[in-house]
């Protein structure tokens, strides 16, 4: 199609698939290999003074229903197509686990684990290992179990959070920033002898390089309940991910970066 540019497949020298998919996996655990793993040693120790969420079947129904049908599975090879046709029939086994997983204040072992396929940047430059961007593919089941989490810990951590944060909150988009930004700067235009300056900062591998003890210790600050602290400890422990390179999985490497890290980001 006219003005579209097509994905180039990643190409490693000297390396059939099988090692094309570890050669990435090796490059992506590369990233965060000076962050340190979460040390729950450290976390203040804590009772979970109320009774964790209680999610309902047809909560879970309301979920599934939104699934895009488009969107890639997991490690399970569950598709969303197939849970979305019969969410009535999986709301009732899924809210079961999820509850019990809340109740135990611990993820299931198979929600840690996510397979990472690749697209490249900048589709007009080689489709090389400095030039791929990842895509980590967890079950959906399990991305269930964490929008309720995030839901409520955004929830939480709301009456603390800056009035100009715009990032990652819901209904705030780039819109509502470059209004605020430029109403400021007409403000301060009518004032005599007034100069405004703007500093960017560009954050790399933001999300990867968030430190997880950090992180839990910034919930407890900002008033996160116990309960929810506890499950994202658990949730950022032991994850491990393998890269899916044209049907070859790689071996399976220490996941670094969380997947509630845009949660974390903006504390």
């Amino acid at each position: 199609m006219t003005g579209q540019i097509s994905q180039k497949e990643l190409t490693v020298p000297n390396c059939n698939h099988m090692e094309t998919a570890n050669a990435v996996c090796t490059h992506l655990s590369s990233i965060g290999k000076n962050l340190k793993s979460l040390d729950r040693l450290s976390v203040p120790v804590f009772l979970p003074a109320a009774e964790p969420r209680y999610i309902q079947p047809w909560d879970v129904v309301r979920i599934i229903n939104k699934l895009n049908t488009r969107k890639a599975g997991g490690p399970d090879m569950i598709s969303a197509r197939f849970i979305k046709t019969f969410s009535y029939e999986l709301a009732e086994p899924l809210s079961c686990i999820i509850n019990a997983s809340y109740r135990a204040l611990e993820v299931p072992s198979e929600w840690k684990l996510a397979h990472v396929v690749t697209i490249t940047k900048d589709p007009k430059l080689p489709a090389t290992l400095d030039n791929i961007r990842p895509i980590a593919l967890t079950d959906l089941f399990a991305k269930n179990a964490e929008h309720f989490v995030a839901r409520d810990t955004l929830k939480e951590m709301n009456t603390m959070l800056d009035p100009m944060q715009f990032g990652n909150q819901r209904k705030v988009s780039i819109s509502h920033c470059l209004i605020s930004l430029m109403d400021s700067l007409y403000r301060h235009a009518e004032i005599p002898s007034t100069v405004s300056s703007i500093l960017f900062t560009d954050f790399s591998k933001a999300f990867d390089l968030v430190d997880h003890t950090i992180a839990v210790f910034r919930l407890i600050n900002m008033n996160v309940s116990p309960t929810n602290v506890a499950w994202i400890a658990d949730f950022l422990s032991n994850r491990h991910y393998q890269v899916k390179y044209r049907g070859h999985l790689s071996d399976s490497c220490i996941v670094k970066g969380p997947k509630l890290a845009p949660s974390f980001f903006v504390q």
